[in-house]
């Protein structure tokens, strides 16, 4: 009877100790699946779009289906969410003169139907945006609804997050949905959240503009849109650019 029960004992004492062990193994991988999904996000950034998403297909063979599937899952959950976006702005205008007027672009800016949240510095004349989650950000769109309030944008400093990003001089590259060019890049590799100032006409003064458009000897800098000598896979000709300083 005694030994009867402490098989029975030994044999719940080890049943607890598989549990634990299953248990700390399912966390370690929770832990580790979340940050390959991080890491998937920030490598998305920084890639031409739907590159990880296209790499899928290939990736999902009827013969490695089921050894992969797990991976898959975070790739496919990478690539419909983790899509990097700018995430803030800054932006000041100007011909601000009173309240009434600080009101008006903070209600133009509220407006814009990728706009969060609007926070004014007013000491500063500047107004702080952050988005709506998966949204697609237009930096033109947040221009226009200034100007339409009847003032204009001084300066326009976004935030967006890139990995092991290396960048050179007049180089054009695609971050999120738009296409950049880096007027000031001097081979620096960009790696976390990078700020930068747009400097296409309509975002500085014309005093400003004619300062950074000296900077390149590119035809794009001129118009805001790609020309033959910057037209990639990524942008065909023709396509919007903003032109930017790190």
């Amino acid at each position: 009877m005694q030994r009867s029960r402490l098989h029975e004992r030994r044999q719940m004492h080890k049943r607890h100790e598989l549990l634990q062990r299953s248990r700390l193994r399912h966390k370690s991988l929770l832990h580790k699946s979340l940050t390959a999904v991080y890491k998937l996000s920030l490598l998305q950034a920084t890639l031409p779009e739907n590159f990880l998403c296209n790499r899928l297909a290939a990736f999902l063979t009827p013969n490695n289906f089921r050894m992969k599937k797990f991976f898959a899952v975070l790739l496919v959950f990478a690539c419909a969410s983790a899509k990097a976006q700018i995430n803030k702005v800054s932006l000041q205008a100007s011909g601000l003169t009173c309240s009434m007027c600080s009101k008006a672009v903070k209600n133009a800016l509220e407006a814009v139907s990728f706009v969060d949240k609007v926070q004014v510095d007013i000491k500063n004349q500047q107004y702080n945006l952050s988005f709506k989650e998966g949204s697609v950000v237009d930096l033109d769109a947040l221009n226009k609804a200034v100007q339409d309030a009847g003032f204009s944008v001084a300066s326009l400093k976004a935030s967006a997050l890139v990995h092991q990003l290396k960048v050179e001089k007049d180089e054009h590259l695609k971050i999120g949905d738009e296409n950049f060019h880096f007027l000031n890049a001097a081979g620096q590799t960009l790696d976390g959240v990078v700020n930068f100032s747009v400097v296409d006409k309509g975002f500085v003064s014309a005093k400003e503009f004619k300062k950074y458009a000296a900077m390149t000897k590119m035809t794009c800098v001129q118009t805001g849109h790609t020309a033959k000598c910057c037209a990639s896979p990524q942008a065909s000709v023709n396509s919007r650019i903003y032109h930017v300083v790190i």
